[in-house]
């Protein structure tokens, strides 16, 4: 349960929202980025958005009138088609938003205000504690890099060797009892979730890993551990 955040478009980190130890929510903004490209998306959007309501008047109109042969059936058809153009281009151009890392509550917002807000904020996608933080106040970033790594450590996984002498003992859903290095007292429990088909030809041991329960937050990632 390991979630590496970056942003979805470039731009410069005006608030860094969340330090590593912190515990985040899914949903939770751990910063929020200003981008141009934002604000030129959020532009057409609204160029297409009023559009798309100027064809759409027109065409409920063309309704009411071809109805009382006003106009003639070739006009309400290029009313029709002028109108179902200004819907593809407004959900091209709300897709668009919502592929930037826009969501539903604030593409309503601009819609509603008529306003371009260039700021975008980057939520974590699970909940969890942040671990590592690679982003600074003012950074330009791009979204080929990860700014923050978020871990939910409410469940583990433990990998051990197992020598070749022992692989027959071994079998997938077996309870196992843990004992960490840090905590020679206490067993933890677990169960083999994974067997490798493979035996390491270097240490003649065969990698399984075992699932533990971690809600207590005693266990640490990458500590040692024994079966």
């Amino acid at each position: 349960r390991l979630a590496h955040v970056g942003p979805r478009i470039p731009g410069r980190a005006v608030e860094v929202l969340a330090n590593a130890g912190d515990y985040v929510k899914k949903g939770q903004p751990l910063a929020i980025i200003d981008s141009p490209e934002l604000g030129e998306s959020q532009s057409q959007y609204l160029k297409a958005k009023t559009a798309y309501e100027i064809a759409d008047k027109s065409f409920e109109r063309a309704k009411i009138v071809l109805e009382g042969k006003v106009i003639s059936t070739g006009e309400f058809q290029r009313r029709e088609g002028e109108y179902l153009s200004a819907r593809t281009e407004l959900k091209a151009a709300e897709d668009k938003l919502h592929l930037l890392g826009m969501t539903e509550k604030e593409l309503s917002a601009i819609g509603k205000e008529h306003t371009i807000n260039s700021r975008v904020a980057i939520y974590s996608p699970i909940s969890g504690a942040v671990i590592e933080r690679h982003l600074t106040l003012g950074e330009v970033v791009e979204p080929i890099k990860p700014l923050f790594t978020v871990a939910n450590l409410s469940n583990l996984w433990v990998i051990a060797d197992v020598p070749e002498a022992d692989v027959p003992k071994v079998k997938k859903g077996q309870t196992v009892a843990i004992v960490a290095s840090a905590y020679p007292e206490k067993v933890f429990k677990g169960k083999l979730s994974y067997i490798s088909e493979v035996i390491d030809p270097e240490t003649r041991g065969e990698k399984v890993r075992a699932a533990v329960d971690n809600a207590k937050g005693a266990l640490k990632r990458e500590i040692f551990a024994a079966f």
